[in-house]
C-alpha cells in the first residue's frame, strides 16, 4: 500500500512540475512575442523579428513539453491511481 502511494505521489508531483515548466515556458514565449510587437511599433524591425523568432521557439517548446511529458505523466497518474 505505500509503495503505491509514493509511487503515485512521484508520478503527482512530476505532473505538476511538467505542468508548472509548461506554464512559465507559455508565459515566456507570449512576453518574448509582446516584446517583439513593441519593437516593431517602434520601427525596429530586425530586433524585433529575432525576439519574435525566439517568441515562436519558446511557445513551441512550451508545446512540446505539455503534449509529449504532461499528458504521458496525467496517463501514468490514472494508472496508478487505478
Amino acid at each position: 500500500m505505500r509503495d503505491g502511494l509514493f509511487e503515485a505521489l512521484v508520478e503527482l508531483s512530476m505532473m505538476v512540475l511538467y505542468g508548472v515548466a509548461t506554464t512559465v515556458l507559455a508565459g515566456l514565449g507570449t512576453l518574448f512575442e509582446y516584446r517583439s510587437y513593441r519593437f516593431l511599433n517602434s520601427g525596429e524591425t530586425a530586433m524585433a523579428l529575432w525576439i519574435g523568432a525566439l517568441g515562436v521557439v519558446v511557445l513551441a517548446l512550451a508545446y512540446r513539453v505539455g503534449r509529449d511529458k504532461l499528458v504521458s505523466a496525467w496517463i501514468d497518474v490514472q494508472a496508478e491511481l487505478a
